[in-house]
């Protein structure tokens, strides 16, 4: 028979190793090392704190009033209204609904550019049942005195494919709900 501390410090090794292992397993959804989408997530919560990871290519801001979506998107017009969340307004970085993805639900005057999303919005689905949104432009003055606005969707127009010279412009949203 082995003498007690011998087995105590047979089954410390044992216990030890087995959570070694489970600490470095990777989690099941998780990104492969090298992924550019996990760069970019990374590159852009470090240059805009505050975001959550939701995902594996998603990251929320403000308690879910914003939800960034990093996978890339082909451009087409029927994609919007199925791939835009219920009661959420979707921007998207390409015309015809391309490319990346913002979802927003907020009812209040909101700066995409804390956020890292001005200036990339380029088409916009409107999928809430009523209310509408105003795009603007932010001016010179700190104050957003001489912020202008660009372009609106809602409950009466809800789909804006191409934003023409609009497009790329926007860094707030004032929200009617």
């Amino acid at each position: 028979m082995r003498p007690p501390y011998a087995r105590i410090a047979a089954l410390t090794g044992a216990v030890a190793a087995g959570l070694v292992a489970a600490s470095t397993a990777p989690p099941a959804n998780a990104v492969p090392p090298g992924d550019p989408i996990q760069q970019q997530i990374n590159d852009h919560v470090r240059k805009y704190p505050g975001g959550t990871r939701i995902g594996n290519t998603q990251v929320s801001y403000d308690k879910g009033a914003l939800v960034l979506n990093f996978d890339e998107r082909p451009p087409s017009a029927a994609a919007a209204p199925s791939s835009c969340p219920k009661e959420r307004v979707c921007l998207y970085t390409g015309a015809s609904y391309g490319g990346q993805r913002a979802d927003l639900n907020v009812c209040g005057w909101y700066d995409l550019a804390a956020r890292g999303w001005h200036d990339r919005t380029w088409s916009v689905y409107y999928n809430k049942a009523r209310g509408e949104m105003a795009f603007d432009n932010h001016g010179a003055v700190p104050s957003h005195a001489s912020d202008t606005f660009l372009f609106g969707v809602g409950s009466s127009r809800r789909a804006a494919p191409s934003l023409g010279s609009y497009g790329g412009r926007a860094d707030h949203v004032r929200p009617v709900c």
